[in-house]
């Protein structure tokens, strides 16, 4: 069994026995235990607090979860990021999400073996509101 601290999320949940994701929106309180023995389960979440600048990543991968959480407050405060949106899917009213996508340097033999800027990970930050 997972647990997330409680708090005011934005982002969505998709239970297993729905057709679509469970949208939160900032004002809304969020389950904040993921249990492999209960059914319906999370197929797949992406949450995100802007008070306490988490992101939560939540897979259900073979019967169990794979729940990552970012404090991007502290993560990787030197490494370049871009962020952008993109368009969002059986979201409901949501048309666009936000993406962090952070990069690293590493060593590349296509460029004589000076360091080139390589995906890392992409986070979830948001829903775009100016989107809307």
């Amino acid at each position: 069994m997972e647990t997330i601290e409680k708090g005011k999320y934005e982002g969505w949940l998709w239970y297993s026995d729905e057709d679509s994701p469970k949208v939160f929106n900032v004002a809304d309180e969020c389950p904040a235990t993921f249990d492999e023995n209960i059914n319906p389960f999370v197929v797949e979440g992406q949450l995100w607090s802007e008070e306490t600048q988490t992101s939560i990543s939540i897979r259900y991968v073979d019967g169990h979860y794979i729940i990552k959480k970012y404090d991007l407050s502290r993560e990787d405060a030197d490494a370049p990021t871009t962020e952008r949106s993109f368009i969002a899917h059986r979201l409901g009213e949501v048309k666009r999400v936000k993406m962090r996508h952070y990069w690293k340097a590493e060593s590349d033999p296509l460029c004589e073996g000076f360091e080139a800027l390589m995906p890392d990970k992409l986070v979830f930050v948001g829903f775009d509101k100016e989107e809307e």
